[in-house]
């Protein structure tokens, strides 16, 4: 493959890479500009998509001119950098015209997808390539918005399945253990993934460790029964079964290959009788025994006149796509249950089902259909359902219960939400005197009635972000509406270059059925990319059939009739939920409403009732959230309410503040993965609230920043939330030093984490004036510690130990335990990297009793991981084993990515030392990688180092001297030295490579290594 000129990766933090290094694109703004374009590679990207991309709903007037300014000077960097015009100007836009062996997220696609007959070895490669190529999250540095958030979701999700792919091939190959211990770290992480617990139960038993297998299945079995009340689904529960049987299978287990799924038949069509003579009230055997193919799902129905005494059920005129599961359970409720309703959104498909369902009653009993929309007087109920029963001479609620109450019907009562109270009288009245009849009734909202069954019908599936196919893309019962409903020129020229862009139509508009026959409706004027690029615009989503129901000619008009149908107290609670991104809490839709928690339970039951707010049970905590096309309305509904808007938002943001000061307080300790979980499950608030706080120029956007900044580091944001800080440190240059201190120690500490010594020891030292201008002692101890941290790194152990001991002074006067712990820790860092293995033990072992006294599980986990490397050095090879096994338990649950590679790279360590050398590169390049998520450049070159040693053994001396030619580079780059403990093993590995290769060869493989950590992952088999 020809060696690109420059690459621009955005599967981590924005890099451009020019012929001579790294390319600088110093301004945010700029950076997510070249981001969205990367996204979008070769595609033109209209101006409009580039400026919701940038600012997402809330563009400054200045938009489109402040757009063309970036453009300009991000063209103006890029070809300073050597990359020439590679930012087009096409109408309507912009396009970035790098090739694909330019992007890394070309690559990664690229080897995503797979040969079905490649043996699992060649399969095994490919995959950790393609995982190699992550750095850590998409465009992590870069604030883009929502349509570009969404591709971030599907290339995570793709990222995911590549994972289980990858596992399932180290299966077949025979590493039972090694990726049962990764299992075990995914499926803390993902417990709801059946794929993951298969594997991990396969791994186990193939492993001889059968109690464990079966273990991991009722584990299994319990998280799914506990979040989502189901059980395991049939290739679990077969697995089960054979190896209680002792009959496992024993041969490769990959089952499927991301990105090339075999294809999906057409849609399914239903046969059901023809109802143009539909049996007489009261006969429950059927007449017009004729079958035909009867397609169906459209609202847009052909009503026809009343016959032989019963309402004729409308005739569809288009296929029912989806709902088969509904069909048949409604078909079986209604033999037992006498008053059901189906409700939800409107046009999520309501009427089109309770057709279907109906048709398939009309078989065996008598049906009366009676559409209520265009009803506006609820006077006239009883009336309407006369006739559609045959009730002539006398329309009244006694005629009615007269007529029925020695028959069997089933009467369905269609669009009952604007005359609801009336049906609901009407409804009970006639339950209550005709014991044959059933009521089905379709609704926004529960209708109230005693007895009654509500049956929710949400959207249709929409597809897994990962599918990258055509035939994939036909699996969900979104997508398969959508094309059924497209103009057939357009679907008949569909590639599967155009099933990305099919993909976010579908899962932009939620599966939601009437939005997706709007937007299907634009397909004879507009490609599947500019539909994708336009599902916001206020007429992209209009013009439904002129027959059909005015308030279905536009998802607008639909969702504003559901809004109409709130009561006008209610409807500033729905405007403002708007404001939430990703989801909420009770708690939180409380404060943004100003009302108490019952008052808020009970608002956000009434939304519920009326389809407007979806709840998620998952987890022991219901979140809720809104459907993206309600969502877009709310926000417009809002938005025309400015004071009201940004009062919602102030109290938006003030919440979330108070939430991450709170949960600040409490990462330390056993409860810290909880509430990390908490805080992570909000991250799409957090940015909201800080983008809020910044627009406003509030000063309470530093103390956000300031509070995030510890949750950060758990979770490996080093950058996002680096860059959180330094621009709201921007925006108050009005503070003293003293004032802007916390923050520019938190944004040091990130600073430390990602490597750029020099700069973190600046922030670093300015904050330590700061704090003792301020008389805060305590904080200048823990930039002591943080300067003791970085002198460590730099390899200047006597000035780091100075500063440690200054920092625990202060501790020991203050009685701050926590404060002596961390000394002690990293006190005895330094000495066992310094090679003093008897100072660091005593050291780290007072440490731990410390942290074990505080409860503090993620320190504790640290102290074990340098006891591990301290054993380590001494030869006690299986003592750092356990140490380190515990420390990875520990740190998976945590979900914190720094520790996790730490451990990893310990337990490969290991394995070298005891012969296991290919097990020992598989654990060094997972440990890599994970350095590499999540920014921490420092420890990849003893990663490095060690990787080199693992070929070595194997027998590669040229890859070998190219690892260690590239952690020389590393280090030069980052102005370290090689830790003194790591120099005898690094000295004997050079010299061996000198022996092998001769001086002048090992030399100029050092100096010819790859550019880059991605580089090396890239190409490294593993």
């Amino acid at each position: 493959m020809r060696t690109p000129n420059f690459e621009i990766r955005v599967l981590g933090p924005l890099e451009v890479v020019g012929a001579d290094g790294a390319v600088p694109i110093d301004r945010p703004m700029r950076r997510a500009l070249l981001g969205l374009l990367a996204l979008r590679a070769r595609q033109v990207v209209p101006r409009e998509a580039l400026i919701d991309g940038l600012w997402d709903e809330r563009p400054p007037r200045s938009a489109l001119r402040t757009l063309h300014s970036h453009v300009a000077h991000l063209r103006r960097a890029l070809d300073a950098g050597g990359l020439g015009a590679v930012v087009g100007t096409r109408p309507p836009g912009y396009v970035l015209t790098a090739a694909p062996d330019q992007l890394d997220v070309d690559r990664f696609t690229r080897l995503v997808k797979a040969d079905h007959d490649e043996p699992p070895e060649v399969a095994a490669r490919r995959l950790r390539a393609a995982l190699d190529l992550w750095r850590g999250d998409v465009l992590v540095d870069c604030a883009v918005g929502e349509w570009a958030r969404a591709e971030v979701n599907r290339l995570h999700e793709l990222r995911l399945q590549v994972v289980e792919q990858l596992c399932a091939a180290d299966l077949a190959l025979g590493g039972h253990r090694a990726v049962g211990a990764e299992l075990e770290a995914l499926v803390v992480r993902h417990p709801l993934r059946e794929r993951l617990w298969e594997l991990l139960v396969l791994a186990r038993y193939r492993d001889g460790r059968r109690a464990d297998a079966l273990a991991a299945y009722r584990r299994a079995h319990a998280v799914l029964a506990a979040e989502l009340g189901v059980r395991p689904g049939p290739a679990l529960r077969r697995l089960e079964a054979t190896i209680l049987a002792d009959d496992a299978p024993t041969g490769p287990v990959i089952t499927s290959t991301v990105g090339n799924a075999p294809a999906v038949g057409d849609d399914a069509v239903h046969e059901t009788p023809a109802v143009g003579n539909a049996p007489a009230v009261g006969n429950a055997s059927t007449s017009g025994d004729a079958v035909r193919k009867t397609p169906a799902a459209s609202d847009h129905v052909v009503s026809d006149p009343v016959v032989s005494g019963a309402a004729r059920i409308p005739v569809p005129v288009t296929n029912l796509v989806g709902r088969e599961a509904d069909i048949a359970g409604l078909v079986d409720l209604l033999a037992e249950r006498r008053l059901t309703t189906l409700t939800g959104v409107g046009g999520s498909g309501k009427t089109r089902l309770a057709i279907a369902v109906a048709t398939a009653v009309a078989r065996a009993e008598a049906v009366a259909f009676v559409d209520l929309t265009a009803l506006s007087d609820a006077d006239l109920l009883p009336a309407a359902v006369c006739e559609a029963v045959g009730v002539r001479d006398d329309p009244t609620p006694a005629a009615l219960v007269r007529a029925l109450r020695s028959r069997d019907l089933v009467l369905v009562l269609d669009n009952c939400e604007h005359l609801r109270e009336g049906c609901a009288e009407l409804v009970a009245t006639l339950l209550g005197s005709c014991p044959g009849l059933r009521v089905l009734a379709t609704s926004i909202e529960p209708l109230g009635v005693a007895g009654e069954t509500v049956w929710p019908v949400g959207p249709l599936p929409v597809p897994d972000p990962g599918v990258r196919t055509l035939a994939q893309l036909r699996r969900s019962d979104a997508v398969r509406l959508f094309l059924a409903r497209a103009a057939l020129p357009a679907v008949r020229d569909l590639t599967d270059a155009d099933a990305p862009a099919v993909a976010a139509i579908c899962a932009g508009l939620d599966g939601l059925p009437l939005a997706l026959e709007l937007a299907a409706a634009r397909t004879t004027v507009l490609t599947m990319t500019e539909i994708a690029e336009r599902l916001r615009e206020p007429g992209t989503l209009r013009g439904g059939p002129a027959h059909g129901r005015p308030h279905h000619r536009a998802l607008e008009a639909t969702v504003a009739w559901s809004y109409a149908g709130l009561r006008p107290a209610a409807r500033p609670w729905f405007r403002q939920l708007a404001v939430f991104t990703g989801g909420w809490t009770l708690d939180a839709a409380a404060h943004v409403w100003r009302e108490t928690t019952a008052t808020a339970l009970d608002a956000l039951a009434e939304l519920e009732a009326k389809s407007l707010v979806v709840v998620d049970r998952r987890g022991g905590r219901a979140r809720y959230r809104l459907l993206e096309t309600l969502r877009h309305h709310a926000a417009g509904r809002l938005a025309a309410a400015p004071a009201e808007d940004r009062a919602a938002r102030d109290r938006h943001a003030a919440h979330y503040l108070a939430r991450a000061r709170d949960t600040d307080r409490r990462l330390r300790g056993p409860d810290a993965p909880h509430w990390l979980d908490r805080l992570a499950a909000d991250h799409g608030n957090l940015r909201a609230a800080l983008a809020w706080l910044a627009a406003t120029r509030s000063p309470d956007e530093l103390e956000l920043a300031v509070a995030l900044a510890r949750y950060c580091r758990l979770r490996g944001r080093y950058a996002e939330g680096r860059r959180w800080l330094l621009e709201a440190l921007d925006r108050r240059e009005d503070l003293t030093a003293a004032q802007r201190a916390p923050a520019v120690l938190a944004a040091a500490s990130l600073t430390y984490f990602q490597g750029s010594y020099a700069e973190a020891a600046r922030l670093a030292g300015a904050a330590l004036a700061g704090h003792r201008a301020a008389g805060d002692t305590s904080a200048a101890a823990r930039c002591l510690r943080l300067l003791g941290s970085i002198a460590c790194e730099r390899g200047q152990y006597a000035r780091a130990t100075a500063h440690y001991a200054e920092a625990m002074l202060v501790h020991r006067d203050a009685g701050d335990e926590p404060g002596q712990a961390d000394v002690l820790q990293m006190t005895g860092f330094a000495s066992w990297l310094a090679g003093a293995l008897d100072t660091a033990q005593p050291l780290l072992e007072r440490a731990l009793r410390h942290y074990d006294r505080l409860d503090d599980p993620e320190n504790t986990a640290s102290v074990r991981v340098h006891l591990a490397f301290v054993a380590l050095h001494r030869g006690q090879d299986e003592r750092a084993r356990e140490l380190a096994e515990q420390a990875l338990t520990v740190f998976t649950g945590l979900d914190f990515g720094e520790g996790i590679a730490w451990a990893a790279h310990l337990l490969g360590l290991v394995d070298l030392r005891t012969g296991r050398a290919t097990s020992a590169l598989t654990r060094l390049r997972r440990s890599l990688s994970a350095h590499w998520q999540v920014g921490d450049r420092w420890r990849q070159t003893a990663v490095l180092d060690a990787m080199a040693a693992a070929h070595l053994a194997l027998g590669d001396a040229v890859r070998a001297a190219e690892l260690t030619g590239l952690a020389a580079a590393l280090r030069d780059e980052l102005g370290v030295p090689v830790p003194a403990v790591d120099v005898p093993a690094l000295e004997q590995v050079r010299a061996a490579l000198v022996e092998r290769l001769g001086e002048r060869r090992h030399a100029a493989l050092a100096r010819g290594a790859a550019r880059s950590v991605q580089d090396v992952v890239a190409a490294e088999p593993g």
